[in-house]
Order: structure tokens, then sequence, then C-alpha cells
């Protein structure tokens, strides 16, 4: 990933002044802090996509469409009345 990868980058070139004892630079520590941010947006975008991919059903799989809410509660209300019908003896 490439967000991550300038983020690693942005790190080692903040390591790589603290080693040599010189102070961190402002421009490159909020260089690498948006680096990071960055790296979490595209992360967080990829696990959305793994979950998304890992849910069966949508909530809408539920929804009966626009103008068929009527008919879908007059169906399920048949077969409940259907059911208590086959019960009674």
């Amino acid at each position: 990933m490439p967000a991550i990868q300038q983020a690693i980058d942005a790190l080692k070139g903040l390591e790589g002044q603290a080693l040599k004892g010189g102070a961190i630079d402002v421009s490159a520590l909020t260089k690498a802090g948006d680096a990071l941010d960055n790296a979490e947006i595209a992360v967080s975008r990829q696990l959305e996509v793994l979950v998304g991919k890992n849910n069966a059903r949508s909530p809408q799989e539920d929804a009966f469409p626009e103008g068929y809410v009527r008919q879908g509660a007059e169906y399920f209300r048949s077969l409940a009345n259907s059911g208590q019908a086959a019960q009674k003896p």
C-alpha cells in the first residue's frame, strides 16, 4: 500500500534525524503525521471492504421495495392466520 509505505518513509526520515542528534524539523514531523493519517484512512477503507464482503446480507434485503410494503404486510398476516387455522382442531 502506497499510503503505508509513505508513512514508513516519513518515520524513517525522522528516525535518521534523531539518530544524527539533530533537532527534528517540525515540517518533517507534520509530514509524518499526515502520512500516518493517510495510512489509517487507507487501512480503514480496506477493512470496510473486507467486512462488507463477509456480511452475507444487506440490511436492505429485509425491506420491501417502495409501494409493496402493504402487500408484504398482508402476505405475512395471511401466513400467520393460515398457521393459526392449521393449529386449531
